[in-house]
């Protein structure tokens, strides 16, 4: 899979993650608003292992991998917080 940029989130329409299998194209789930996707790749520093195309007219909102691994080192200290 190509390298993961952004984790994207689906603020409006529906969506398709899936992947190509022994079977042809499988899908894995269908997404709706609320639902994000691509911070697999960015938090395991993976090729993505999977596709998303909508099925509707769709809005995303975007956020760089610079940013989200701003806000993982931003948040870091209060999760270690509340592990305790």
């Amino acid at each position: 899979g190509d390298e993961p940029l952004a984790v994207k989130g689906l603020m409006q329409g529906l969506a398709q993650r899936c992947k190509e299998g022994a079977r042809g194209r499988e899908t894995l789930a269908t997404l709706g608003p609320g639902q994000h996707f691509g911070e697999t790749g960015l938090l395991a520093g993976v090729p993505r292992t999977a596709s998303v195309t909508a099925t509707s007219p769709a809005s995303l909102l975007g956020v760089s991998r610079a940013t989200f691994a701003a806000a993982l080192n931003d948040i870091a200290p209060t999760a270690a917080g509340l592990a305790r």
